[in-house]
This record gives C-alpha cells, sequence and structure tokens, in this order.
C-alpha cells in the first residue's frame, strides 16, 4: 500500500497545507479539481471535452492508488480544499520496474506559494524509500517556465524532448521536454 501519514507544511502566505492520501470519498472534489485545471487549457495534454471520468471511475483510480505499492497519489489541501494533486505510478513491465512516471497540478488561486515544493519533496521522499524505485520521470511543457523552474530546483534534468509534440487549439505547437531525477544514493 502506497499509504503515507498526513503532513503539515507552513507555505509562503503563512497558511497550512495538509499532504496526505486521498480516499474514495474524495473523489468529486478531485474531479472538480482537475476541471479547473483544464478549462485552463495551458499545459495539458488532455482537453477540458475530453475529460469524462465519473465519480465512480474517480473512487477506483483513488483505490487503485492506496492498494498498490508502486503507486502514490498525494492530496494537498489548505482550509480543507483541494489545493494540488501529485500521482506517482512504478512502469508495471519487469525491465522497467526501477521507473516510475509523475504528474502534478497545483489549483490556479494558490500557485506559487510552495505547494508543489511540498508535493514534490514529499513524493521525492517515498520515492526514495521504496525497495525498487530508482528513476522519476516527467513530462512538461516547454514552453511551462514555472514547471521546468520547480522540476530544475528539485534536481530533475532534461533526459529528452519530443519536438512539435503538442498542437494547441491556436495551431501553434510546443515541444515536451522529457525529464528525470535518480533516486537512489
Amino acid at each position: 500500500m502506497a499509504v503515507i501519514p498526513e503532513q503539515i507544511h507552513q507555505i509562503k502566505d503563512g497558511s497550512e497545507v495538509v499532504i496526505g492520501n486521498p480516499d474514495p470519498d474524495d473523489a468529486q472534489a478531485l474531479l472538480d479539481g482537475t476541471k479547473v485545471i483544464l478549462k485552463e487549457d495551458a499545459f495539458n495534454v488532455l482537453t477540458l471535452e475530453e475529460f469524462t471520468k465519473t465519480v465512480e471511475e474517480e473512487k477506483q483510480w483513488i483505490q487503485e492508488h492506496l492498494d498498490d505499492s508502486g503507486k502514490l497519489l498525494l492530496a494537498a489541501k489548505r482550509a480543507g480544499l483541494l489545493a494540488g494533486l501529485l500521482g506517482v505510478a512504478q512502469y508495471p513491465q519487469k525491465r522497467r520496474r526501477h521507473v516510475a512516471m509523475m504528474h502534478l497540478s497545483v489549483q490556479p488561486d494558490v500557485r506559487r506559494l510552495g505547494i508543489a515544493s511540498a508535493l514534490m519533496q514529499t513524493a521525492i521522499d517515498w520515492a526514495t524509500r521504496h525497495p525498487e524505485l530508482e528513476k522519476l520521470t516527467l513530462a512538461v511543457f516547454a514552453d511551462n517556465v514555472p514547471a521546468l523552474g520547480l522540476y530544475r530546483k528539485f534536481r530533475f534534468w532534461e533526459e529528452g524532448r519530443r519536438p512539435r509534440e503538442i498542437k494547441r487549439a491556436c495551431g501553434r505547437y510546443c515541444d515536451d521536454i522529457l525529464m528525470y531525477r535518480n533516486v537512489t544514493t
């Protein structure tokens, strides 16, 4: 089971965020938070129109993360409301089980307060203790400058680039940058 004890972090505005595993009862809040992120239509591959997950599917997805020792799902809550979400999933193939892919989102109204950093550090600490994981990976739009800065701060390095991987509604293309960080000492 990839369950961690709740942690309290003070963020830049002086308030606190609680980081822990969401439970299936949080499904609607996670869906609503995802829709806010997708509505921005800025740095996501998935569009709001394509997001059709039901509450039951979200509950199942959350439970899968709680039941699988190779997956971690973290929610950051500020004043009881979802502020950020980070997921980690270990690859199932035998030859890739030492690698896990990450994804991160923070609600627009609470960005640049340190929530993403608290989520990242919690996930990296978990991955470092994981008996099989050696490497974390992620993908980020090349023009997502704040995210690139965050990932570099946590010692993620570029390992590849997919040119013109993303095509925005306006017709403009964006590269997708693949990044990694080793978590073994």
